[in-house]
Formats: C-alpha cells, structure tokens, sequence
C-alpha cells in the first residue's frame, strides 16, 4: 500500500514541480504514515500517543500545568503549541506558542515566568 501512495505522490503536479522538496518530505514521513507502533497510530501523551499539539516529550502532567498557566493569564489553550525542553540545571523549560495573524509584537518585554516552573 505504501509503494501506491508514493507511485501517486511521484506522479503529481506537485513532484512534477517540487521534485526535491515531495523526496525529503517524504523521506521524512512516509513510513510514519503506515507505522503500526502504539505510540504513532493513536493521539495522546508521551508513551500513550501522538499529538502535534505537544511536544513528544510532554506528558500529561506537563500539559496540567501548561494549561494553569494559560488559566493564570487568561489566555485560552486553543490554537497554541507546548514544547518542553531541559532548562537549567535538567529543569524543564516549557514554550507556549499561539498561532496569530498579528505580526505586529507591541510589547516585546521577555514572558513572565509561571512560579511553579522556577521552583
């Protein structure tokens, strides 16, 4: 099944015009489309699944105090990204993103930091 999709992917305007950019993609994703392993056929949290809205390594607990934080500054969780990386001293450091149209940044003063992060 994989081998058809790509004989069809190869034969697209798309592949005829980007050719380099629809191998690397696909080189990238298309044995992940067909993966069969727990953790990428289902949507969830670390070991339980796949989400594109957190990182892979962000577990339930992570998004809990992401979404405090968010309720803090009354922001909504809708439309943003949550990516955890190791901060100082292994402490994970957290980035909410939020999809906008606004390009325009009016206050460019650094994010305050949630207490429960810096502990």
């Amino acid at each position: 099944m994989q081998e058809k999709l790509k004989a069809l992917v190869w034969k697209s305007a798309a592949y005829q015009q980007k050719r380099e950019e629809v191998e690397s993609l696909w080189k990238v994703c298309g044995q992940l489309m067909y993966s069969l392993d727990d953790r990428q056929k289902q949507l969830g949290l670390g070991a339980k699944g796949i989400s594109t809205y957190f990182s892979g390594n962000c577990e339930l607990k992570d998004a809990e105090l992401a979404q405090k934080f968010l309720d803090s500054k009354g922001i909504s969780a809708y439309n943003t990204r949550l990516f955890k990386t190791a901060g100082t001293d292994d402490k994970p450091l957290y980035e909410v993103r939020q999809a906008s149209a606004i390009m325009d940044v009016t206050d460019p003063s650094p994010p305050a930091l949630y207490p429960s992060v810096i502990q």
